[in-house]
């Protein structure tokens, strides 16, 4: 279920009343008309801010949603409630190795013919470095074309939603995937992901 990548959103309602924290029955008017159990689901405040991840949805019924996993947050009557419209699961089963480092965004820079110096050539951030191990040549390619299509080779942005079910706004560090085949036949993807802002949905 997590983690994932997604972006843009399908369908959007808004709350009918307040939502509590740690509650799994968010309210929503006609949500039997909006919503289908199964399909991955956010929830936010109006405009946007305090974004989660509640899983997937279990049940629907006339006037509310029931989800995996409870609230952390409560949140204003007309919060936003969303399925994403383009999503990626990372394969069930598979642990992938995944090590995420602090950049300062600090480089050391030589002049010609002049000293070694410290400057900032961006802003600090964070980048997650996966590897897939023993993915099939279908998955693997799955997972390709989602780059390809959802984040334009490495040019768009998109949301990736973490094991802590931490939203991120990300982009590929490197628009390359490094693929390798093991004496199985099978596919390991290895890839580095730009962790720009927390708590932003694409």
């Amino acid at each position: 279920m997590i983690p994932l990548f997604c972006q843009s959103k399908e369908v959007q309602r808004e709350t009918s009343g307040a939502v509590g924290a740690g509650v799994r029955i968010i309210p929503t008017l006609g949500a039997a008309d909006s919503f289908r159990a199964g399909r991955r689901v956010f929830l936010s405040e109006f405009d946007q801010t305090r974004i989660e991840f509640l899983g997937t949805i279990q049940s629907v019924a006339a006037d509310s949603i029931t989800v995996a996993f409870a609230t952390r947050e409560g949140k204003a009557p007309g919060a936003k409630l969303w399925t994403p419209r383009s999503l990626f699961e990372w394969p069930v089963g598979l642990e992938p190795a995944a090590k995420r480092t602090q950049q300062t965004g600090v480089e050391i820079v030589r002049a010609v013919g002049g000293p070694a110096y410290a400057t900032r050539l961006r802003p600090p951030h964070y980048v997650e470095s996966v590897r897939f191990e023993d993915l099939t040549d279908e998955r693997a390619l799955q997972l390709a074309e989602w780059f390809n299509t959802q984040a334009a080779g490495g040019l768009e942005p998109f949301s990736y939603v973490d094991a802590a079910r931490v939203i991120w706004r990300v982009a590929l560090d490197a628009p390359a995937l490094e693929w390798s085949r093991n004496a199985r036949h099978l596919l390991s993807v290895s890839f580095c992901l730009q962790l720009t802002a927390r708590g932003e949905y694409v």
